[in-house]
C-alpha cells in the first residue's frame, strides 16, 4: 500500500486533475473552457535530470476548474448515453454511439495529459520541498528517492493511475453486481460450513467435501467446497481482481474481510515496502512502524503460489500483481488498457525491486529467474501491444485514438502532431478527431510548449472549417482566434461571408471583438470578396427592387463595414467602389440602395474623428489625408448624380403619366346638355392642366438644377481627382464612368429642356460641352458627340418651325 500511498498520493491525489474539452461543440461547455485556456499560463520547462523548474504562473485554480469542467461533461455524457438508449428507433443510433465512445477516448487522453504533465509538476514542486533522506534502510526511502530520480518510472506510475481511473469510471458505469449485493457481512464459505454442521441440509453438495475449513484445506485434503461457495468464490475474486484493476486496494479489501475471508486480505498486504520512521526521529518518542520486514519472502511465496496449477486463475493474477509475475497476469486480461496496465505494474515493479536491492545493506530472499528476464522498455511495451496475438487487441492498438495516446505517453508528440494533419487530411476523417486535435494543440500552447508551428496551424484551421458549418459565431471566433493573424482575417471573413442576417452579423462582430480579432481587416476583406464575386447568371431577379440577390449580398454586407463608426472612412471607400462597378454595369437602382447604406452623418463623422471643422473641408483640404479626401469627393460625386437620376425619374413620370387627358371633341348633332357637360370638362381640364403645367415648370427647374450640378461639379469636373492619389486602378474606373454617365445627363438635360420647349437653354448646352473650364468633351466619344449634336439640331429645326433663325432670334421682315 506504501507504493501507492507516496508514489501516486503526493503525484496525483493531492491534485486529482481531469482535463476535458473535446466535447466543447456539442456540449455547450466552450465558454467555460475559453475561459479556461485564457487563464492557463502555466509553463513548465525540463531540464535533465528534471532540475530546472521555470514557472510563470502557478495556479493550481485553473487544474480545479478543469476537473469541475471534466466531471460535467461526464454527466453530460452519461445523460446522452441515456437518451440513445430510449431512442432507440433512431435510424442513426448506432453512430451515435459510435460517437459516444469516441468522446469517452478524448476524455481519457485528456485525463492522460494532465496526468502526466501537472503530476509530473507537481511531483517536481513536492521533491525540491521536501528534505529526502539520501541514505536509508527504509525500503519506502529508497523507493521514494528513486522516483525521484528516475523520470521513467515516475511518469509510467502515473500512467498506471491514469488507467486505473479510466477503468474505475467505466466499471462503476457498468452497473455491474458486486458481492454486497448478494451477502452482508459473513463468514467464509459459509454453505461448506453449514452442510459440516447439519448433516441432512438443505441443498446440501453431493461431492466430498472439506473437513477443515482453514484456508489450505481445499488444497491438502483435495477436496472440494459446496458449490455455493465454489460460485461465491468465483465472484469475490473477480469483484477483488477488478478493484485491484481500478487502483482501489483498500475495496478490495474491504471486500474480503466483509466475505469472512480475512487470510486474503491480509495476504493482499504483504507486498508494502516496510518503514520504519524512528530511524529520521529526532527525539525519544517511539513511532510505530508499517509495511513488512519480510515483503522479500512474501514475495517468493507469492510467485510459488501463482505457478501452483490448482489454485484459481483469478486468484493467481490478483496476487501477480504484486509479485510480478507478467505471464499470469496477462492471462486475466483481454482488452488494451487492461494488458498496459499489466505490462506498467510489473515494469515499475521490477525496477523499484531493483532498486531497492542495489542500495539497501540488507540480505534479501532471491527471486526466480523469470521475475528479472523482464527487460521491456515502455516503447517496447506498446510493440509488444501492436503485435499482440489477440487480433483484436492489434485492432484496438491501430485505432487513432490508442495511437494518440501510446505517442503521449512516450513523449513523441511532434509525431503525433504530424499524424494528427495525416488524419486531418484524410477524406473520411472523424469530425471529434479534428476537434481533438485542435483542444490538443490549444493546450500545448497553452503550457508553453511549441511545436511545428505550420502544422499545429494547420490543425486549427481544419477545425474551424467544421464549426464554420455550426454558424456558431462564438465557437468560430475564439478558436480562430488561436490562428496567426493572416489566417484569423481570412476564415473568420469566410465565415461572415455565409452569415446573412443582420442580427447574426452583429452577434458574429461583437464576438469577434471579445475574441480580440481584427475586425476592421475583416469587414473589408469581407466586402470585397463579396463585391469581387462573379454574377451568378441564375441569380434570382426580386421584382420589386430590380435587383438580383447577388447585388443585395453585395450591399447588404455593407452593414458589416457600417457597424463602427471608428471605420466610417473606410466604409465610405469600400460603398463608393460598389457604387463604381453599378453605375459601370448601368444598375442604377442596385446603385442607389448601395448609396442609402451610408448614414447621412457619415462626412461629419470622419471629420470630427480627424478634428476637422466641416468649413474647412473646401478652404483647406490640403488638411486631409488624400485618400479620405478621395473618398469624400467621390460619395458627394455619387450624390449629386444619383440625386440627379431620382429628379429627372420624377420629372418624367410627372410629364409623361400626369399630364391630364383632354375631353374628346363632341359632333355637331348632340343635345344641349352634353354640350353643357363637355363645356364644364373642359373647364375642368384647364383647370387641371394648368395645376400640371405649373407643377412640371416647378420640378423642372429642379431637375435642372440637379442636372447641372453634375455637369458643373466644382473643383475639376464630377468625379475628376484633382488632389492625387495613387490609385491607378480607381482613376481608370471614374473616367470610365465619367465616359458613360456625362454624356448621359447632357441627353438627360437636353431631354428636359426639349419637352419644355426650352430651345435656347438647348442651344447653351453646345457652350457648356465646349467649354474650357468644364471640359466636357473629354468625356465624349465621336458617336456620344454625334448624338447630342442631332439633338441640339433638333432644338434649332423647332426654332425653325416657330418663324425664328436656327439660333432662335426673331428673324426680320
Amino acid at each position: 500500500m506504501e507504493l501507492r500511498r507516496y508514489s501516486r498520493g503526493f503525484i496525483i491525489e493531492s491534485l486529482n486533475i481531469r482535463f476535458c474539452c473535446t466535447l466543447a461543440w456539442n456540449l455547450n461547455f466552450v465558454n467555460d473552457f475559453v475561459e479556461i485556456m485564457r487563464d492557463l499560463r502555466l509553463v513548465v520547462l525540463y531540464g535533465a535530470p528534471f532540475n530546472s523548474v521555470h514557472i510563470k504562473n502557478s495556479n493550481n485554480n485553473v487544474f480545479s476548474i478543469i476537473c469541475s469542467l471534466e466531471l460535467c461533461i461526464r454527466r453530460v455524457l452519461r445523460v446522452k448515453n441515456s437518451l440513445y438508449l430510449t431512442l432507440f428507433f433512431l435510424n442513426d443510433i448506432t453512430s451515435r454511439f459510435a460517437e459516444i465512445t469516441t468522446q469517452k477516448y478524448h476524455t481519457c487522453a485528456y485525463s492522460l495529459i494532465l496526468n502526466l504533465k501537472a503530476g509530473t509538476f507537481l511531483s517536481i514542486l513536492h521533491f525540491v520541498s521536501e528534505e529526502l533522506c539520501l541514505y536509508s534502510e527504509n525500503e519506502l526511502d529508497i523507493m521514494k528517492n528513486f522516483f525521484q530520480d528516475n523520470n521513467s518510472i515516475r511518469e509510467s506510475q502515473l500512467v498506471v493511475d491514469w488507467l486505473e481511473e479510466c477503468a474505475a469510471v467505466r466499471i462503476d458505469r457498468s452497473g455491474q453486481l458486486k458481492m454486497s449485493h448478494f451477502m452482508d457481512k459473513t463468514v467464509a464459505w459459509e454453505n461448506t460450513l453449514h452442510q459440516l454442521q447439519i448433516k441432512n441440509a438443505a441443498f446440501s453438495s453431493q461431492r466430498p467435501l472439506v473437513t477443515s475449513l482453514d484456508p489450505d484445506a481445499p488444497q491438502r485434503e483435495k477436496k472440494q467446497l459446496h458449490d455455493l461457495d465454489v460460485e461465491d468464490e468465483a465472484r469475490l475474486l473477480e469483484e477483488v481482481f477488478l478493484e485491484i484493476r481500478c487502483g482501489r486496494l483498500h475495496k478490495a479489501l474491504e471486500i474480503c474481510n466483509l466475505c469472512g475471508h480475512k487470510w486474503r486480505a491480509a495476504i493482499l498486504q504483504g507486498w508494502m515496502l516496510y518503514n520504519d520512521p524512528n530511524y529520521k526521529n529526532s527525539d525519544d518518542t517511539v513511532i510505530s512502524a508499517f509495511g513488512n520486514p519480510h515483503r522479500d519472502i512474501w514475495k517468493r511465496c507469492a510467485w510459488e503460489l501463482t505457478e501452483n496449477s490448482i489454485c484459481s486463475t483469478t486468484w493467481k493474477a490478483i496476487i501477480s500483481v504484486f509479485c510480478g509475475n507478467l505471464s499470469v497476469l496477462l492471462s486475466a486480461c483481454t482488452e488494451w488498457e487492461d494488458l498496459l496496465w499489466a505490462y506498467l505494474k510489473v515494469y515499475i515493479d521490477v525496477k523499484v525491486e531493483e532498486e531497492i536491492r542495489s542500495v539497501s545493506l540488507k540480505n534479501f530472499i532471491a527471486l526466480p529467474d523469470q521475475y528479472w528476464n523482464f527487460k521491456f522498455t515502455v516503447e517496447e511495451i506498446f510493440e509488444e501491444l501492436a503485435g499482440y496475438k489477440d487480433s483484436n487487441v492489434r485492432i484496438e492498438a491501430a485505432k487513432p485514438e490508442r495511437i494518440i495516446q501510446q505517442l503521449i505517453i512516450t513523449d513523441r508528440i511532434p509525431e503525433l502532431i504530424s499524424l494528427m494533419v495525416e488524419w486531418c487530411e484524410s477524406e473520411n476523417v472523424n469530425n471529434n478527431l479534428i476537434r481533438f486535435a485542435a483542444h490538443f494543440v490549444i493546450f500545448l500552447r497553452s503550457i508553453g510548449l511549441q511545436y511545428d508551428k505550420k502544422k499545429t496551424e494547420l490543425i486549427l484551421q481544419y477545425y474551424v472549417k467544421i464549426l464554420m458549418k455550426t454558424n456558431d459565431s462564438k465557437l468560430v471566433a475564439y478558436y480562430t482566434s488561436m490562428l496567426s493573424e493572416e489566417n484569423q482575417i481570412k476564415y473568420f471573413s469566410e465565415f461572415l461571408q455565409n452569415i446573412t442576417d443582420e442580427n447574426e452579423q452583429i452577434k458574429c462582430l461583437e464576438a469577434a471583438e471579445l475574441c480580440r480579432l481584427e475586425v476592421e481587416a475583416i469587414t473589408k476583406r469581407v466586402v470585397r470578396t463579396i463585391r469581387d464575386k462573379t454574377e451568378d447568371e441564375n441569380s434570382t431577379l426580386n421584382l420589386a427592387s430590380g435587383i438580383t440577390k447577388d447585388d443585395e449580398k453585395k450591399i447588404n454586407v455593407l452593414d458589416l463595414i457600417m457597424h463602427y463608426a471608428h471605420q466610417r472612412d473606410e466604409a465610405l471607400w469600400e460603398t463608393n467602389a460598389l457604387i463604381r462597378y453599378f453605375l459601370s454595369q448601368r444598375n442604377l437602382q442596385a446603385a442607389n440602395h448601395a448609396f442609402c447604406k451610408i448614414p447621412d452623418n457619415s462626412v461629419k463623422i470622419i471629420l470630427q474623428k480627424l478634428e476637422i471643422d466641416e468649413n474647412l473641408l473646401q478652404t483647406q483640404p490640403e488638411l486631409v489625408p488624400a485618400k479620405i479626401f478621395a473618398a469624400i469627393r467621390e460619395y458627394f460625386c455619387y450624390k449629386v448624380y444619383l440625386n440627379a437620376e431620382v429628379r429627372f425619374a420624377d420629372w418624367f413620370h410627372s410629364f409623361h403619366k400626369l399630364e391630364p387627358m383632354r375631353p374628346q371633341k363632341l359632333s355637331d348633332d348632340v343635345q344641349f346638355t352634353q354640350k353643357v357637360t363637355y363645356e364644364h370638362q373642359i373647364n375642368q381640364y384647364n383647370a387641371e392642366y394648368e395645376k400640371w403645367r405649373s407643377s412640371v415648370e416647378e420640378q423642372t427647374k429642379i431637375v435642372k438644377s440637379h442636372l447641372y450640378n453634375v455637369l458643373l461639379f466644382p473643383d475639376g469636373g464630377w468625379l475628376v481627382e484633382n488632389k492625387y492619389f495613387d490609385d491607378s486602378a480607381r482613376i481608370h474606373q471614374m473616367n470610365a464612368l465619367r465616359k458613360l454617365c456625362i454624356p448621359k445627363i447632357v441627353i438627360l438635360l437636353h431631354t428636359v429642356l426639349h419637352s419644355m420647349e426650352l430651345y435656347d437653354e438647348c442651344l447653351k448646352l453646345a457652350d457648356v460641352i465646349t467649354s474650357e473650364n468644364y471640359q466636357i468633351y473629354k468625356a465624349y466619344s465621336t458617336q456620344d458627340l454625334a448624338e447630342i449634336l442631332k439633338k441640339i439640331c433638333d432644338s434649332s429645326l423647332c426654332f425653325l418651325n416657330l418663324e425664328k433663325d436656327a439660333f432662335g432670334l426673331q428673324i426680320s421682315s
